[in-house]
């Protein structure tokens, strides 16, 4: 089965998504025997951690490659990120965003309000799964992307969310994902529990149905309340 990589940044033709992907190809063939980093070994890095440290560079060429490709789509570096609560994150967000039958888990917030976490859905009639939620703001390069398999396996859909918003939503037998492209930010929505598991589309649409779009399009960062681990 092929595996194929979509980025959490944006479509492909983003700014972000092209200079995800020109990183990764990058990061493919640099050093692909590991020879400098075990060279590096558990000593210092040539690189400022400060600024890189949460990126894959361990090399001032690879730090010079980096600031090549966020110059070219004009892009920021993220520089911070926290471990918070579901409270925190809820603070930082704006409000409440996501209702039953989700149940949400610790967060990873970055400076900018790209958040990520995991958590479970109950499902109507018994059973539950996982799933994996990412909200990335745009105009930072982010080096996250997911296994989606085959795309050709997937059935694609829009749906118009109960809140007024239009978003994807996607099913194949191994996986399910809705997501929203926004001016501001990336939506998705992995969930791991597939057609194969009794995913639907009426249940994609109601786990959409529980997700404030619209208040997670609006971006904002306010400061941190100190529920965070650094």
């Amino acid at each position: 089965m092929p595996n194929q990589f979509i980025g959490l940044s944006g479509y492909q033709d983003s700014p972000e998504a092209q200079a995800l992907a020109e990183w990764q190809a990058f990061l493919a063939t640099y050093d692909s025997d590991y020879a400098i980093l075990e060279e590096i070994g558990n000593g210092p890095a040539e690189t400022d951690d400060t600024k890189y440290g949460l990126y894959s560079v361990y090399t001032q060429d690879m730090a010079d490659k980096l600031e090549e490709i966020i110059q070219k789509y004009d892009l920021k570096l993220h520089t911070d990120i926290n471990v918070v609560s579901q409270e925190e994150l809820v603070f930082r967000v704006g409000g409440e965003f996501m209702g039953e039958p989700l149940r949400r888990y610790w967060a990873y917030i970055y400076e900018d309000g790209t958040f990520q976490f995991d958590g479970d859905i109950e499902l109507q009639g018994g059973g539950m799964v996982g799933f994996q939620f990412t909200r990335t703001v745009k105009g930072t390069l982010n080096e996250t992307y997911l296994n989606i398999g085959d795309v050709s396996d997937y059935r694609e859909f829009e749906y118009v969310t109960s809140g007024g918003e239009m978003v994807m939503c996607a099913l194949s037998p191994d996986h399910a994902l809705i997501f929203m492209d926004s001016e501001s930010c990336f939506i998705l929505m992995n969930v791991m529990g597939e057609s194969n598991c009794g995913i639907t589309e009426d249940i994609l649409e109601n786990i959409a149905d529980s997700i404030d779009f619209t208040l997670l399009k609006n971006v904002q960062v306010p400061e941190m309340r100190g529920d965070s681990v650094p």
